[in-house]
């Protein structure tokens, strides 16, 4: 038993701890309870990261198997494959996605072919507005969205400036290509395609006021970070149409050609003509019958009438420079002369003919074929040559 005495020991010296030591006391409680929060928090996300990862472990551990449902289609393509394997559906699979890339790289190989092939010729219409529905855009502004989600996959971006959002006058498109990488082809080319195809869609579509090309500056289009630029101005519908042509057509002619010669009646008179140029390495001559009478009746007379045909005009209105340009062109595809030079306003004949007498025809010829049209020129001889000067 606790004496009377013993407990007001025990009390006076609580009494006197109590006394000294309280407000440390209170201290150390109080800095417990605000620490004390972090410290459970922390605990349980620490204790809550252990589970989760056990749980991980565990599921990753064992092999979850799902069902995949293919329909009768699909089960049609890849039949093949799978009996290839004999019913080896994994290897079925990755010889299917080999294929798939292999397919991939020489789709763009055919793509960059054809990209080639079809520069410098217009589009029909009906391809044209397969690719750029006419329906579907009714202002400058929603041109300008069409076209940048159109060529997208090209990495290409285009920006439209223009004086009227619905029937604009005065319209410059640049298109800038962006950042290539080394697997990418066809940079230019992608370039000058895409402004083809925006150049014909704003010439065929722009009913209420023409708009013709004025100008294009695609020689930028190859560098690192490729460019672009066409500018369109109001004209009438024919200066439109030719504008087109000249800047984005001109293979146009030939494939007409080519097109009518592969449907016509004439196509074999055209493979006739191909196998014996080649046949003979090139070294026919096709002339014009006029020119070739002349020839038998030993009489000199200018060349002049397939230039007339071309130029749909009389020669004595063609200028001087225009008429280098037809003489050429006729004899690129005659085959009369070698080659060509033209310096200023002097011209150079190239030949490979041996008797005189041939040569100073084909000389007084070409003299008087520039007296015709009105031009007087002198003749200096070489051993290869004929160079025509002005006298």
């Amino acid at each position: 038993m606790i004496n009377r005495i013993q407990i007001i020991v025990v009390a006076g010296l609580v009494g006197v701890v109590t006394y000294c030591f309280t407000p440390q006391v209170l201290t150390v409680l109080g800095a417990g309870w605000l620490f004390l929060p972090p410290f459970i928090v922390g605990g349980m996300m620490v204790r809550g990261l252990q589970v989760e990862l056990r749980e991980s472990k565990a599921s990753s551990s064992q092999v979850q198997a799902r069902n995949i449902s293919l329909a009768e289609e699909h089960i049609g393509k890849i039949k093949s494959y799978v009996e290839k394997y004999n019913s080896n559906f994994s290897a079925a699979i990755r010889d299917i996605i080999q294929t798939t890339k292999k397919s991939s790289v020489s789709d763009s190989y055919l793509f960059r072919w054809l990209m080639k092939e079809v520069d410098g010729v217009l589009l029909p219409d009906n391809i044209l507005n397969e690719i750029i529905d006419p329906y579907l855009i009714n202002s400058m502004e929603s041109l300008e969205k069409f076209l940048n989600e159109r060529f997208f996959d090209w990495n290409i971006h285009i920006s439209l400036k223009y004086d009227n959002n619905i029937s604009p006058c005065n319209v410059v498109v640049d298109i800038r290509g962006g950042c290539r990488d080394r697997d990418n082809w066809g940079w230019g080319q992608k370039i000058r395609m895409a402004a083809s195809i925006i150049s014909q869609f704003l010439v065929r579509n722009s009913q209420a006021i023409p708009l013709k090309i004025s100008c294009v500056d695609l020689d930028n289009v190859n560098e690192l970070n490729g460019c672009g630029s066409i500018e369109f101005s109001r004209s009438d519908r024919k200066e439109a149409n030719e504008s087109l042509a000249r800047f984005f057509g001109e293979n146009e002619e030939r494939n007409e050609i080519l097109r009518k010669m592969r449907g016509g009646s004439n196509v074999n008179f055209w493979k006739s003509i191909f196998n014996l140029h080649i046949s003979s390495g090139y070294n026919m001559v096709t002339i014009h019958k006029q020119y070739f009478e002349s020839l038998f009746s030993e009489k000199v007379l200018a060349d002049d009438t397939m230039i007339e045909n071309l130029a749909k005009k009389p020669i004595c209105d063609i200028p001087l420079e225009e008429m280098f340009a037809y003489i050429k062109r006729v004899n690129d595809t005659s085959n009369i002369i070698d080659r060509f030079e033209i310096d200023g306003d002097k011209l150079i004949l190239f030949h490979n003919y041996r008797d005189k007498s041939a040569i100073e025809k084909l000389k007084d010829g070409f003299i008087m074929l520039l007296k015709s049209s009105g031009h007087s020129y002198n003749a200096k001889l070489a051993s290869n040559m004929i160079i025509l000067v002005k006298g």
